[in-house]
């Protein structure tokens, strides 16, 4: 049968093209198309959910987690204005802002390994970024001013003479194996291996020293960011920051 140009709404009463883009098809009517138009349909199933939603929590329950996201995912990119709204709407509710809160509390206590995992990560990529950054700056600077880096490092090694102790490569080979290979504050087996003063030469007010019992092998991440924190100073600035930190630093 020839589908007419036209299908009246049984609902609103208006006549509309009667295409997919203002009917829903079904293969029982005799014309291929529902009785009502979509924008009826569609408030029909709002008024519905909004009356009973159970129901709407026992549908979503059936579906796919994975497929609920991409839906909502997309209805967020064609509808950015709509969604803005609807959340500017939303939290204009008082009650509805401390639910969010609740909720994100919530959610932080039972995601803290995953949460504690990205700000590892994002810290990482940033200090890699910083760390080049620093790098690049520091070329500069020596290519403007090599005597103010010369000097710097005359400071450095004048610094290192004057605190007492001195290691061996025996000993660091012997802390490696005591530590496990792993790094000494996040616990992770380091790529690149790096000796750090667990009170830094240049606090020099609490007596550093140059032996091995001041010194401990971490990772190339935990050293720069480290810079001329101690080591107690260290750990309580990574359990601030929710960061990875090597259980036998816990039961100290």
């Amino acid at each position: 049968m020839k589908r007419p140009a036209t299908k009246q709404c049984s609902k609103c009463g208006e006549k509309k093209p009667a295409t997919r883009e203002f009917f829903y098809t079904r293969a029982a009517m005799r014309d291929g198309l529902v009785s009502q138009c979509i924008v009826c349909d569609r408030a029909r199933v709002k008024s519905y959910f909004a009356k009973h939603p159970e129901k709407r929590k026992e549908q979503n329950a059936r579906r796919d987690p994975e497929q609920l996201r991409v839906d909502a995912a997309r209805r967020r990119a064609e509808n950015p204005s709509k969604v803005k709204e609807q959340h500017a709407q939303y939290r204009s509710n008082p009650e509805n802002v401390a639910k969010e809160r609740v909720a994100t509390r919530v959610w932080k206590i039972r995601n803290a390994a995953r949460l504690a995992e990205y700000e590892f990560n994002r810290y990482r990529k940033d200090i890699k970024a910083s760390r080049k950054a620093a790098r690049e700056r520091m070329r500069l600077i020596y290519r403007k001013t090599p005597n103010r880096v010369k000097a710097w490092l005359h400071t450095r090694r004048a610094r290192l003479s004057m605190v007492p102790g001195r290691f061996t490569e025996a000993d660091v080979l012997a802390l490696h194996a005591q530590q496990g290979g792993l790094c000494y504050y996040c616990g992770a087996e380091p790529t690149t291996i790096s000796l750090d003063h667990k009170i830094p030469i240049v606090r020099m007010d609490l007596h550093p020293t140059n032996d091995i019992t001041n010194l401990a092998i971490t990772c190339r991440e935990c050293n720069f960011q480290k810079n001329r924190k101690t080591e107690r100073e260290y750990i309580a600035y990574r359990l601030t920051l929710h960061l990875p930190i090597n259980p036998a630093r816990l039961e100290e």
